[in-house]
């Protein structure tokens, strides 16, 4: 053989051998990556069978929904005649949109009049059903109906108003139009996502007295409420949520009548412990019963009203989750955002720079001057504000009808909430890019 000939095949053989090198390293490679995709595709089967097996349901609470005077006067149209309330929740309902329900606690009577003079503000209230309409456009969505203003307006009164909470189609519970509705539905029942929430509502008086028909409306009776969360039970709810109309009025402590009564509560059953009435914001906690952890925010304060003093303009949207995986429910992720009630006034600027001046009684102020046509109910204007929104929006001059008061006094309820509720392991207060430099307190 020549050595051209050997040099030929020796060239071959490398030829042949870079081939083989490179169809294995490829079919090594190919088999690598199929093996990851499959890898891959059951790693994304599973998790996704994980997500299936948890269920969840999204809930916020919101405090007492008051209609004073003032308020209505807001929202009253004379020439038409008519009344609108949106304006109260513009700047809160985008919290509301992705929440499965936003339950408040609704405590006015509510009718249909001709005249505006037909309505009435405290002590004996009587409004618009525009106010459930601007309620339910907002995104509340649940209302419980047991307080001590239900009677203002008598018994009738009282039918009228679930009449019209059935006419916008708004699940409540807390009182009852005939005796066979109280012992046929004790519990109001949601049911979501394969969870099944059970909600039991009472007060702890009457401003106008017991009922002659004592079945209207659940008065807080310790016997009673084990009896209804024992049918909860008995209709296989996941998860039980009591709402107590109770303690006393303008007391940012929860008393030891309120905590014995929690307790008990908690003891017969009940998840979550929802509290209002006094008017202002009370601690949360979650306590240990049996075992088993109960969450407990004895008051979440005014949602929106006319009281317009420290702690009383304050009030909060308050978030749980609840998650159910193989079988068993508990509340999640909870947090609160601290709101409050700013009225912004137009106008006459004399009337408009006395009212900002007003603190402790601007409420009594606005209400009188309005009664006695020194301002026209329209020049005032009422709305809820996630306090954190708020302030940064003032500070970034995003929100022109913000005053330097205003701004005084948010920073102040931001400072009075988040002191008072703190945070721990099991709640936090809401942040967004907006209320990430908030701190705690201040």
């Amino acid at each position: 053989m020549s050595g051209m000939q050997q040099e030929k095949r020796s060239k071959g053989a490398v030829f042949v051998a870079i081939i083989l090198f490179l169809t294995v390293n490829l079919m090594s490679f190919l088999l690598i990556t199929q093996s990851k995709e499959i890898l891959n595709v059951s790693t994304k089967v599973s998790e996704t069978v994980v997500e299936k097996n948890v269920s969840k349901v999204s809930i916020s609470f919101v405090g007492d929904l008051l209609m004073h005077t003032a308020e209505r006067k807001s929202g009253y149209n004379e020439v038409s005649n008519t009344y609108n309330f949106d304006y109260f929740f513009k700047d809160v309902k985008k919290y509301f949109k992705e929440k499965d329900y936003v339950i408040g606690s609704f405590e006015t009577p509510i009718g249909k009049e001709t005249s505006d003079r037909a309505y009435s503000g405290y002590p004996t209230f009587y409004n618009p059903h525009e106010f459930i309409e601007a309620s339910k456009k907002a995104g509340i969505n649940v209302f419980m109906t047991s307080n001590n203003h239900v009677l203002d307006r008598g018994e009738k009164g009282a039918v009228k108003t679930m009449e019209w909470i059935e006419k916008y189609e708004i699940p409540y519970t807390g009182t009852f139009k005939t005796s066979q509705d109280r012992q046929e539905n004790p519990v109001l029942f949601l049911n979501k996502n394969g969870i099944k929430i059970a909600l039991v509502n009472y007060t702890e008086f009457l401003n106008m007295g017991v009922p002659k028909n004592s079945y209207m409306v659940n008065i807080i009776d310790p016997n009673q409420i084990k009896k209804d969360i024992q049918f909860a039970k008995d209709s296989k709810a996941d998860i039980i949520i009591a709402w107590l109309h109770f303690g006393t009025e303008y007391q940012r402590q929860a008393s030891d009548k309120q905590k014995q009564l929690v307790s008990e509560v908690a003891s017969d059953g009940a998840d979550i412990i929802i509290g209002s009435h006094p008017h202002v914001i009370e601690p949360m906690e979650v306590i240990d019963v049996n075992g088993k952890k109960v969450f407990v925010a004895y008051a979440i304060g005014n949602f929106i009203s006319n009281q317009y003093w420290r702690y009383s303009t304050d009030g909060m949207i308050l978030n749980i989750d609840l998650a159910k995986k193989d079988g068993k429910t508990s509340f999640i992720n909870i947090n609160y955002i601290p709101t409050q009630v700013v009225r912004e006034y137009f106008g006459t600027q004399t009337i408009n720079e006395v009212a900002v001046k007003e603190s402790d009684k601007a409420s009594d102020f606005i209400t009188g001057a309005i009664s006695q046509g020194i301002l026209k109910g329209n020049e005032v204007k009422f709305r809820v504000v996630p306090v954190g929104d708020a302030i940064y929006d003032y500070e970034k001059k995003l929100d022109k009808n913000l005053t330097d008061k205003d701004y005084i006094r948010l920073k102040t309820t931001w400072g009075d909430t988040t002191r008072l509720i703190g945070e721990n392991q099991h709640f936090k207060v809401y942040r967004d890019e907006k209320m990430t430099k908030l701190a705690i307190g201040k």
